[in-house]
């Protein structure tokens, strides 16, 4: 397996190839050469149809001609790309580096590198130089090649090749002569070894010589996409991996085992057991590193896991933080970090903007004056390029998307006059130049009346062509329902693999489906996917109070309250990028139409949607009527359990779960999808190789004792039940429903119940025997009969100090309406102060009980409108679990002195100053109390803040409040950072209430 590593194991597997795939990689066939088209593309996608009108046929089916869904409502991008070398086309580049002979050198994936002049625009056919299967007949792929500063002089180049995968030396890097004259080769017998690491799923192999004259290379994990970081070597300097390297080529070295020199400066150098080669480390797969050619920074582009993708300015010494995080997202927070504090990126992309990220260059050429001195970078899947300000000294330095393009960008280069080159991994070369659309729109609809998907005397109804359909297990929405449609413009047809059901969309498709509120039965929103450019792109439309139209939302989405009933629902329609997180590219961007769900009950949709010609089944060999007949699909179709289909057996219990979890669950929960547990819920997949039964939490145990995901026979030791029953900050999923679908979490309590266990093993151990009797003990004594009689006061009570007993108080409450169990949770559990706990009953609790938690969007001036009340506020202070002010900050006795002291600050700032330094702490850092990062010449790296600093000594305070004195001789550097030790939002699982309070207090 090849390409960014494997190209793509090593990108998040994000295209490795999996029944049911959105795009996979173009690998080339053997004996594949220059210029030989071998690009395949596999589309899947999936949602699922309930057709009342099953009369209709492929012959009789009405054209969908109306659709007026196309472009975008975003402004078009300041720049755009342009081919050059037009008649150059590659096959699966990874590298385009400029030479010092002013040529350009372009490396492939299949181990070849091309040379051809930079003058000459009109190549149309490159000079072979190297193939590294003259080398070695093993996996072969190139991920470096660089060129010697001395090159005039020596003629040498560096090259980064894998000799062999999943190898403890399998990852090379070689130095080789390149001869003169017009076109010069690389001489294969010059081949001199310098370093090897293991290869894997992420090499890493990006080389470049920095400022300084030593060689810099990259070296990735060397893992598959999951579990992460499977060597356990992330935040090790014990090995080469997940690192950057710096070595010294021009000398001889002093070691006879070497064939490089290490530099005394490096930061690991005289650390015991460390690889001195060493100058960063934690990273996960870094996808290209380049210099500034002004400053020497180093920048550098690291591929992340589920959620993130980072670009880092790499400092000496510096810990990534891979895989304890990923980027600003916890992944494996019990594990033990590196000898240097984890540092941030210097900007961090969601995976619904970004899914594989291709680090690039400090533009510094003189055509494109508004990039001057920013790094420019893109990313693979999405085609988009951004560009991020250097120079900058303020906190809120951003980066800013300046091109969207339909490229894969797969590596970056520089041309002799320092222009910026993007290479496309279908194999041409491109330059950024100025969009002449730039700022402009296009005439996209801003009324759901304008799109043409609904008749418009009734916008509740489809136009004609447009089809109705519904899914076998739609998503949970908090009790609200919904209505589905699919339009396909001009009569086009989705195509449908015949073996395993794998769905292609025609382009211009749209998906639609409008929330409807149950009491009264009104519209709410309606959510749009519209298929474009390859790609799904997603919108929604606010309905008006009168339900006759609806208006586009912009892209950050709104919130509005939605009475059900006698409840008020704060309903989110979810931001652009929020629905992407979701309709991600793991899930080929849709969740209901997939073949799965079609398949699906008696009304079956997938096969009347074949009949009515909006899906073709996809072969060569079949002609127009057989194409269109689904009688010609394997009968063996995966088919998801109906959400009301009866059950009788253990095996529709299991088929109903498993198709639950992968509606509502396996779009983060999957390899690449985002969710930061290992866990794989696809529906595909049998519950054994989900990774979720018998398996330890790595986000959380909510004080359950030796919690499981899922423990066999034991509910009340699974975490996914918790997760699944609460309100709080546990509940899942983060995006979507916020209120527990009771129906179902009785239904996965039951499942769990018959479960048994599994051998007990490192990956998945059992329960302790004591822990798991204690449990049963407990879920015997929790029946809703003794809940509700006349002890079930003490009971409710008592079991309030226990996860597992108010899990199982819970379940009692949501299967039962008896008032007296509800009184009991509402007179014992309001004045709860464990917030883990206090979730789990929300729902059972009079209105304003406990009021709604803050959460990430906190507006100030509610907070400001709010009266505080100063007891309260001193009692959350000092006492409350869930405040940590006191671990940093002192008022009189109480607290600790490693911050401000508090009781000061009231005279220097105004209540609004003093919440702003609360809600977003490194928007304005105080000198005294400025993060700073010190080198010391040893080697040593320390973090903290400057307590003093003579001429003779520095002192600083740890984030520990551990205080350490330095020698001012011994410090190497001391580097403020933009950052403070207080992380933003720590008040967000507060109520407003409490916040106000809180604020009260420091106020007053």
């Amino acid at each position: 397996m090849s390409s960014k590593t494997a190209y793509f194991t090593a990108k998040t597997a994000i295209v490795g190839i999996i029944a049911l795939t959105l795009v996979t990689i173009p690998l080339l066939g053997e004996g594949e050469e220059y210029g030989q088209s071998s690009i395949h593309t596999t589309s899947t996608c999936s949602e699922t149809i309930a057709d009342s009108d099953n009369s209709e046929t492929a012959i009789s089916r009405k054209k969908w001609s109306k659709s007026r869904l196309s472009g975008s409502p975003e402004p078009a991008a300041p720049y755009e790309v342009i081919r050059v070398y037009e008649n150059l086309n590659f096959i699966n580049p990874v590298i385009i580096t400029g030479g010092p002979d002013n040529r350009l050198y372009v490396a492939t994936q299949k181990g070849k590198i091309y040379s051809f002049k930079e003058s000459c625009s009109a190549c149309d056919a490159p000079d072979l130089i190297f193939d590294v299967k003259e080398i070695i007949d093993a996996e072969n792929a190139i991920y470096g090649l660089a060129f010697d500063p001395s090159f005039e002089e020596n003629r040498l180049v560096y090259i980064c090749y894998v000799a062999k995968g999943n190898a403890d030396n399998g990852t090379h890097v070689s130095r080789f002569r390149l001869s003169e004259g017009d076109v010069p080769r690389i001489d294969l017998q010059t081949e001199e070894i310098l370093i090897r690491w293991r290869s894997g799923g992420h090499n890493g192999g990006c080389m470049k010589f920095g400022n300084d004259g030593y060689l810099y290379i990259t070296t990735g994990d060397a893992s598959p996409p999951s579990p992460p970081d499977q060597h356990n070597t992330g935040q090790g300097v014990d090995d080469l991996l997940s690192c950057v390297l710096r070595i010294d080529v021009s000398q001889k070295p002093t070691a006879d085992q070497l064939a490089y020199a290490i530099p005394e400066d490096n930061p690991f150098v005289d650390m015991p057991d460390a690889r001195g080669e060493i100058w960063a480390f934690g990273f996960r797969n870094p996808w290209k590193i380049s210099f500034d050619r002004d400053t020497g920074k180093r920048w550098l582009g690291d591929v992340g896991w589920e959620l993130w993708e980072m670009i880092y300015d790499v400092q000496r010494g510096g810990n990534y933080g891979w895989s304890v995080t990923e980027g600003p997202q916890a992944v494996q927070s019990s594990a033990t970090p590196g000898p240097t504090p984890i540092l941030p990126p210097a900007a961090s992309h969601h995976h619904s903007e970004s899914r594989s990220i291709t680090g690039g260059y400090v533009y510094r050429g003189s055509q494109l004056d508004g990039l001057v001195g920013q790094y420019i970078y893109g990313d693979y899947v999405t085609g988009k390029l951004w560009a991020l300000p250097t120079a900058s000294k303020t906190q809120d330095v951003r980066a800013t998307e300046i091109a969207q393009s339909s490229l894969k960008v797969i590596c970056f280069g520089e041309t002799t006059d320092k222009e910026l080159l993007v290479m496309d991994y279908a194999g041409g070369i491109y330059q950024l130049q100025p969009n002449e659309d730039a700022g402009a729109t296009t005439d996209f609809p801003t009324k759901l009346s304008q799109t043409g998907l609904f008749n418009p005397d009734d916008l509740t109804q489809p136009a004609p062509g447009v089809r109705s359909y519904q899914v076998a297990q739609p998503q949970w929405m908090d009790g609200l329902s919904s209505s589905r449609f699919v339009g396909i413009p001009d009569g086009g047809s989705w195509t449908v693999n015949p073996k395993n059901g794998a769905l292609t969309p025609a382009d211009g498709t749209v998906l639609a489906k409008t929330v409807y509120n149950v009491k009264p039965n009104q519209p709410i929103e309606t959510q749009v996917l519209l298929y474009q450019g390859s790609e799904w792109h997603a919108y929604s439309y606010l309905w008006n109070e009168k339900g006759t139209d609806a208006q586009l939302v912009g892209s950050d989405g709104n919130l509005v309250a939605v009475e059900n009933g006698s409840a008020t629902l704060n309903w989110r329609i979810n931001s652009r990028s929020e629905c992407l997180a979701c309709h991600n590219t793991r899930t080929n961007q849709v969740i209901g139409f997939r073949s799965e769900q079609l398949n699906a009950g008696e009304d079956n949709q997938l096969h009347s949607l074949i009949r009515s010609g909006h899906i073709r089944i996809a072969g060569d060999n079949l002609n127009e009527a057989e194409a269109f007949n689904p009688e010609n699909l394997q009968p063996s179709l995966p088919a998801m359990a109906a959400s009301t289909a009866t059950i009788e057996t253990p095996e529709q219990l299991e088929l109903q779960i498993r198709s639950y979890l992968a509606s509502n669950c396996s779009n983060c929960h999957q390899v690449g999808g985002g969710g930061t547990a290992t866990i794989d819920l696809r529906f595909q997949l049998e519950p054994n190789a989900m990774k979720m039964i018998q398996t330890r939490p790595t986000q959380g145990s909510f004080s359950i004792p030796d919690a499981r995901i899922i423990s066999p026979g034991d509910p009340l030791g699974s975490v996914m039940l918790y997760r699944l029953l609460t309100v709080g900050r546990g509940h899942m999923p983060h995006l979507g429903a916020k209120t527990p679908d009771t129906s179902f979490v009785h239904s996965l309590s039951r499942w769990i119940e018959s479960l048994e266990s599994l051998d007990d093993s490192e990956a998945t151990p059992q329960v302790q025997a004591s822990v798991l009797e204690q449990r049963e003990d407990l879920q015997m004594n929790l029946k809703v009969e003794s809940l509700n009689g006349d002890n079930g006061s003490a009971i409710v009570e008592q079991s309030l100090e226990s996860t597992p007993a108010s899990i199982g108080i819970a379940l009692a409450a949501s299967s039962d309406a008896n008032t007296k169990l509800h009184k009991y949770i509402a007179e014992k559990v309001t004045d709860q102060a464990d917030a883990h706990i206090t979730g789990l009953f929300e729902l059972h609790l009079p209105p304003g009980a406990i009021p709604e938690r803050l959460g990430d969007r906190i507006n100030p001036q509610t907070i400001l409108a709010i009266k505080g009340d100063v007891a309260r506020g001193r009692d959350l202070f000092a006492v409350a679990e869930g405040v940590q002010c006191r671990n940093c900050h002192k008022i009189g006795a109480a607290g600790k002195a490693l911050g401000p002291d508090l009781a000061a600050l009231k005279s220097k700032q105004s209540k609004a100053e003093i919440l702003d330094s609360i809600l977003y702490p490194s928007r304005r850092i105080d000198a005294k109390y400025a993060y700073y990062v010190i080198e010391t010449t040893e080697g040593r790296v320390l973090s903290g803040m400057v307590k003093d600093q003579t001429d003779e000594h520095v002192t600083i305070v740890d984030p520990k409040g551990e205080v350490q004195k330095l020698a001012k001789e011994s410090v190497d550097r001391m580097e403020r950072q933009n950052q403070s030790l207080m992380p933003e939002l720590l008040v967000k699982n507060l109520t407003a209430q409490q916040l106000a309070d809180l604020l009260e207090f420091l106020t007053n």
